[in-house]
């Protein structure tokens, strides 16, 4: 598999909101509530974007920064969506 270079932000920013969504704020429509982990993520993306490195960070977010108790699962199929959608990104480049 190739590094990637850089990730969609709007394609990250839908992975946190429909699918992670610690807060439960897709239901209320919001679509932004995320936006200030974006960068954060895609960094991650780009450096390490191994299923275990992407969970840490989704679980340390939403545990440590949002006070939010959510099911590894959660984190791990989150963390599962970006890496794939890295590897994809990753191919056309």
């Amino acid at each position: 598999m190739g590094q990637v270079k850089m990730v969609s932000q709007e394609a990250v920013r839908a992975i946190l909101t429909e699918d992670w969504d610690p807060l439960n704020v897709r239901r209320f429509g919001v679509t932004d509530e995320y936006d200030s982990y974006i960068a954060e993520v895609s960094a991650l993306l780009v450096q390490d974007n191994s299923t275990a490195a992407i969970t840490a960070l989704l679980e340390e977010i939403a545990s440590v920064r949002m006070l939010v108790d959510l099911p590894r699962s959660r984190h791990r199929d989150a963390a599962e969506k970006l890496r794939q959608l890295a590897e994809n990104q990753a191919k056309e480049q």
